[in-house]
């Protein structure tokens, strides 16, 4: 299951995990990214690792705790890029 968690203008998305070792199924993947790219275009989605492990109140209280600070990160990452290099 994927959860949208937004505060303003923006968000978190978040897969949920089992007990399975290897929650990294494609098919969970893929609803991931599909959820991403659907909310991407109207809000700036907060960067999370895939294996982070936060209940869903802590993401909604980082959100809304440290707002002002996630806006000015973002502001300087505009235009960013993120590479993944496999060695």
């Amino acid at each position: 299951m994927v959860y949208t968690i937004c505060y303003n203008d923006i968000a978190a998305v978040v897969s949920a995990a089992d007990d399975d070792p290897s929650p990294d199924s494609s098919a969970a993947r893929r609803q991931h990214n599909k959820t991403l790219n659907t909310i991407r275009p109207q809000v700036a989605i907060l960067p999370m690792d895939y294996r982070e492990n936060l209940t869903l109140s802590d993401i909604k209280r980082t959100l809304t705790t440290r707002y002002t600070r996630l806006k000015i990160q973002l502001v300087r990452l505009n235009s960013a890029m993120n590479l993944r290099v496999k060695s």
